[in-house]
């Protein structure tokens, strides 16, 4: 038996909008966003500031803000917690 969601699949978590932090906001250069909008920008962020080497986000003042006093963080593991307790 094929099972099927309506609405088109289990992303809109990922798709809501949420009101950020201003510490995030400080960051991603908006105040609301989807989930998805705000790891693409935090991305954008250690990417234009030289902050990332693979997988690994090296965490400068203006990113403790978000992930506290780690000097780096393993963006497939530890980026998502820390995102959440900055989104509302």
């Amino acid at each position: 038996m094929l099972l099927t969601s309506s609405g088109g699949g289990g992303s809109s978590a990922l798709q809501a909008e949420k009101t950020l932090s201003k510490e995030l906001a400080a960051i991603c250069g908006f105040a609301k966003a989807s989930r998805g909008q705000v790891v693409k920008a935090v991305w954008a962020y250690a990417k234009a500031n030289g902050l990332h080497e693979g997988k690994v986000i090296k965490i400068d003042k203006t990113l403790s803000g978000v992930f506290g006093k780690k000097k780096s963080i393993d963006a497939f593991k530890e980026m998502q917690q820390p995102l959440s307790a900055h989104l509302s």
